[in-house]
């Protein structure tokens, strides 16, 4: 069993096991959304708190299929550190999801929305570090046409997107100390900048080249 398999599995089963042992005390209707303001806004049912533990083993099924089916799959092997890296990070956001609303769900308050955004900006900074070590693909990072198109490009724009995502995730997690109304404008400023950026500096580029 490959080792991304292996830690996978691991968040996996501590997932489900937190599941198991949760279930029986929870009420019949437990929070599942927060809004930007940090108060509940959405309940469900208390076998929501599987939904965690099958969305981990889920998402780990389905970036092992897009790879085998990527037209340029023969590039995975170069950075499949990278990728292992990105899977168990994923899996470990959702574990982190799971943990933050069974506060909540047992009647302890929890600031689950300034967490969750926490956790976000933490998630796609480290991800801004892995961007420019990644190679042309179609499942995974900044895919323009022109950066698809052209490896050089693909090269400079996942260089400089890589450093915006990991400012921007680090400004996006110092902004749960910022009031609600502040912080979600600046929310989403940042996740608007990351997007469109990388987008247009990859046109920017192509057109150079």
């Amino acid at each position: 069993m490959k080792i991304r398999n292996k830690t996978i599995l691991f968040i996996f089963m501590i997932s489900l096991l937190i599941s198991i042992i949760a279930f029986p005390s929870l009420k019949e209707q437990i929070p599942i959304h927060w809004g930007f303001d940090g108060k509940i806004d959405g309940y469900g049912s208390r076998y929501w708190i599987f939904l965690e533990p099958a969305l981990i083993l889920i998402f780990r099924f389905f970036m092992d299929f897009v790879r085998k089916i990527d037209p340029k799959k023969n590039s995975y092997h170069i950075f499949h550190r990278e990728y292992d890296l990105f899977m168990t990070a994923i899996a470990l956001f959702i574990l982190a999801i799971q943990i933050f609303s069974l506060g909540p769900a047992f009647g302890i308050q929890l600031p689950v929305g300034k967490l969750v955004i926490f956790i976000v900006g933490i998630l796609l900074s480290f991800i801004g570090n892995l961007l420019p070590k990644l190679k042309p693909n179609y499942f995974m990072g900044i895919k323009t046409p022109w950066s698809i198109a052209n490896e050089t490009v693909w090269f400079k724009t996942h260089r400089i997107a890589g450093k915006i995502w990991f400012i921007g995730g680090i400004l996006m997690a110092l902004s749960i100390f910022l009031p609600n109304s502040i912080q979600t404008i600046l929310f989403v400023t940042i996740l608007s900048v990351m997007v469109l950026v990388p987008y247009v500096y990859s046109y920017y580029v192509y057109k150079k080249e």
